[in-house]
């Protein structure tokens, strides 16, 4: 053997545990980073009255929401809140509401999507308080036909 066989049997070595360090140093980075967290999103649908013209406003708007937050990759979609028929005035009687906000209270939904404010309550002062609340949460609410979200310092008048 000579001192060139040596050198190289030498650099060998010390090539394979670099490699072996470096691919063991990658599974240890790989293992440990965190996976992109899905949002926990919802969607909100209420109509005031059973005529005809409001219900199928409430089936096209159950319809569209399922649709886009079933087919949105980086959302989780928890479902969608109804209440039909039932005023936005009180929230004791709006019980898919009331369902919607204990999730909220639970960590269950990040987010919430509503076709618009009006749909989310019609009495301003306890839509402001749920909206305090989600906030609270760490939650936000999209309001989609005003193109608002409440995690947007610039619609903090909400």
């Amino acid at each position: 053997m000579t001192a060139n066989d040596l050198i190289y049997i030498l650099f060998r070595a010390m090539y394979i545990r670099a490699k072996r360090r470096k691919e063991a140093d990658f599974n240890e980075r790989y293992k440990n980073r965190k996976k992109i967290k899905k949002i926990k999103a919802c969607a909100y649908v209420r109509v005031s009255t059973k005529q005809d013209e409001q219900e199928e406003s409430f089936d096209t708007q159950m319809r569209y929401w399922e649709g886009k937050l079933k087919s949105d990759p980086s959302l989780d979609f928890v479902g969608i809140f109804s209440d039909e028929g039932i005023s936005g005035r009180k929230v004791e009687q709006r019980t898919g509401y009331q369902r919607m906000m204990e999730l909220v209270r639970q960590g269950e939904i990040d987010r919430i999507y509503v076709k618009s404010v009006s749909r989310f309550g019609r009495n301003k002062l306890e839509a402001l308080r749920a909206i305090q609340e989600v906030r609270n949460y760490n939650a936000e609410i999209i309001f989609e036909k005003e193109n608002l979200t409440t995690s947007d310092p610039k619609s903090s008048f909400l």
